[in-house]
């Protein structure tokens, strides 16, 4: 278990101790609670008797140190969230935000408490996040929250259209057909409401057998902040079905070699896919800000 999933524990049980949230004195039950083993728990817990958030007492027993509010009975609550629960809250907060359409700075101060954790927590947070380009960090200025604009998805679907054409190309010869059946049939309507939802593999299995170190560039630096996008969109079952529906026009026309058919299943793929993300962003964009945000 990492020293930052420790930094973790300590500053979301810190957060709740000073903002007087009840959490339970048991290092098994937090461990239960944040999913992890009781070590990072007990360095935690080490840490915020170091600090004077805790101590322990002669029987071992833990309670509140000298920097807790002394009202707060030492009770189970439900508002602990795992690092995995709590990133996947803040990450989807921030994406209704950037689909609002206006680029912003997040102060730390402000978004920690809004989140109920401490800064650290959040910058590690937002710095896991920055990773898909939905965030930056700026000297002096904080975090910059990256805005989503119909344009700004026309213009990567423009050059994403040339470079998976120009990739399938590239490609045609080196495809297996039994590869492509997998991914058919990773494609199926689902049987049961616990069956996956549609596959994305065969994109990336186009782009690995193009072997192009220029196209796969463009795919490794742009992609994944519209991947989150379109995962997130995609949770939606009509979206699923259609999207399943346009994969598998896809492969059938690469399965049986009509490589032209296969060019223009995806060109549609590409360009038709996205109606209802369009059509959250021109909602988001009528409503209010729900984050505290400044103006960049």
């Amino acid at each position: 278990m990492s020293s930052n999933y420790t930094a973790f524990i300590c500053e979301d049980l810190k957060s709740k101790i000073s903002s007087g949230k009840t959490f339970p004195f048991s290092l098994r039950k937090l461990a239960d609670i944040y999913g992890c083993s009781t070590r990072p728990v007990g360095q935690a817990i080490d840490q915020l008797i170091e600090q004077q958030y805790l101590r322990r007492l002669d029987n071992g027993r833990l309670s509140l140190g000298t920097k807790t509010p002394r009202q707060q009975k030492t009770r189970a609550t439900k508002d602990i969230r795992s690092p995995q629960q709590l990133r996947r809250d803040i990450e989807s907060a921030l994406i209704l935000e950037s689909l609002r359409g206006k680029p912003c700075y997040l102060r730390e101060e402000k978004l920690a408490e809004h989140f109920g954790i401490g800064r650290t927590a959040l910058r590690n947070i937002f710095t896991d996040i920055a990773l898909s380009g939905l965030l930056s960090h700026e000297q002096h200025k904080g975090w910059k929250l990256r805005a989503f604009t119909e344009k700004d998805l026309n213009d990567f679907l423009t050059v994403r259209e040339q470079m998976e054409l120009m990739a399938l190309d590239v490609a045609k010869s080196k495809l297996i057909k039994t590869d492509l059946e997998v991914y058919l049939t990773k494609n199926q309507e689902p049987k049961t409401k616990k069956d996956p939802p549609d596959n994305n593999e065969f994109h990336d299995y186009i782009l690995d057998k193009a072997d192009n170190h220029y196209i796969n560039s463009f795919f490794e630096h742009h992609a994944p902040f519209f991947d989150q996008l379109f995962i997130w969109e995609d949770q939606d079952p009509k979206m699923q079905k259609q999207t399943r529906q346009q994969h598998r026009k896809i492969l059938k026309a690469m399965i049986d070699k009509k490589w032209d058919a296969a060019k223009k299943a995806l060109s549609h793929h590409i360009w038709n896919n996205h109606n209802h993300l369009i059509a959250m962003v021109r909602s988001m964009q009528r409503k209010a800000s729900q984050l505290p945000t400044e103006i960049a």
